[in-house]
């Protein structure tokens, strides 16, 4: 009798595997794993990043937009894979004032705004999940590779926005945060195996 149970939970197991393999099947799929201010991508929700000089991995994008100081806006976006973050900071939006004509000697006009994308080496990275801090050190080109210690914390982490604070390469400090949404996809991106290459 024993060894029936042992054989119908390894079955139970392979059909939780081809439910989850099945899952990534259905994920949109993003064509880089590049960042960029303004870029346009499935935000906060797993998908299947197909990047020509990286391969076909799961990943979360994330993106959280705030006032600073005199800056009007800074983005901080991400994009958190199995074994890898990769974060970009994008400061400011320039606003020029656009005449069109005069009306008894008043200029007629409005705003016209883009955004500044002058963004930070990042030096490094930590992230608070309740009381603990998890660092992300020794990256490159903004890229910091993630301990299986703080893969395992992440996919535990409770469904609540997680704080992360970026030093970058100046001393500067940027506070920030990931939404829920993100925190929630983490669960699947740190509990699935690597997609086939």
């Amino acid at each position: 009798m024993r060894r029936l149970g042992g054989v119908i939970l390894l079955l139970a197991g392979t059909f939780s595997l081809a439910g989850l393999a099945g899952a990534q099947s259905q994920l949109p799929v993003v064509e880089s794993a590049a960042l960029a201010v303004g870029m346009q991508v499935p935000w906060s929700q797993p998908v299947k990043v197909k990047d020509p000089f990286e391969g076909e991995n799961l990943g979360v994008f994330d993106r959280h937009e705030f006032s600073r100081g005199d800056i009007p806006r800074m983005t901080v976006l991400s994009l958190w894979q199995a074994k890898s973050v990769r974060f970009l900071v994008g400061l400011g939006t320039q606003c020029t004032r656009a005449y069109v004509g005069y009306v008894f000697y008043f200029p007629v006009g409005g705003w016209s705004c883009g955004n500044i994308d002058t963004s930070r080496k990042i030096n490094e990275a930590v992230l608070k999940i309740g009381d603990t801090t998890w660092p992300l050190t020794q990256g490159q080109n903004n890229t910091f590779p993630i301990a299986t210690d703080t893969a395992t914390a992440l996919q535990q982490a409770p469904e609540a926005k997680v704080l992360i604070r970026l030093v970058t390469e100046a001393g500067e400090l940027i506070d920030s945060e990931i939404g829920v949404n993100t925190v929630r996809s983490w669960k699947q991106i740190f509990a699935a195996a690597p997609l086939p290459q």
